[in-house]
């Protein structure tokens, strides 16, 4: 079957049941959705598709019912982005305004929020206002390179990995103090 040729992001659309996934080859960007009950890959057709450079992950916000994304532009300011978002049930991608340096990024329930960030430096979405506001943190991890974040929900925690100077470390980080 057809499927995408260079997946680049992907996240779930729990309301669908389905994977959406932005696939870029060269910079044409193609959007696919995955249905997991049928284990079939289709090919969207939206109006306009999101610039093919620069993306980093998707996150899927259950409050609103759509697919985020981030685009971080090849330009002078590497630190910002804009925020994408999918609709999947309407097949259709929204340019919203400037998001943060956006390496990892999930939805956290508690809130109803989605959290992005870079590095150290995390911060809550809310799709409804268009606004990113910085998560206080008592305790920096400053100079620690984490590379890969998950939420787990059973203990609603974030868990962080990574390294500096060969050392390996792992953390858990609490959203609510």
């Amino acid at each position: 079957q057809a499927r995408p040729q260079s997946p680049w992001a992907s996240a779930f659309d729990r309301r669908a049941g389905r994977l959406v996934t932005v696939s870029i080859a060269d910079t044409v960007v193609e959007t696919w959705t995955f249905d997991v009950c049928t284990n079939t890959w289709t090919r969207m057709h939206p109006d306009r598709e999101p610039p093919g450079h620069g993306w980093s992950r998707l996150v899927y916000d259950v409050a609103s019912g759509l697919t985020i994304g981030i685009h971080e532009p090849q330009g002078p300011d590497p630190r910002t982005g804009r925020v994408w978002a999918y609709d999947l049930e309407a097949d259709t991608w929204t340019e919203h305004g400037v998001a943060p340096t956006f390496d990892t990024g999930f939805y956290d329930p508690a809130s109803g929020l989605v959290v992005g960030g870079v590095s150290e430096d995390l911060w809550y979405y809310d799709v409804e206002t268009d606004a990113w506001n910085p998560i206080s943190q008592a305790t920096r991890w400053e100079g620690l390179g984490f590379s890969m974040y998950a939420y787990d929900a059973s203990v609603d925690r974030i868990v962080v990995y990574g390294a500096a100077d060969g050392v390996a470390d792992t953390r858990l980080f609490d959203l609510r103090t």
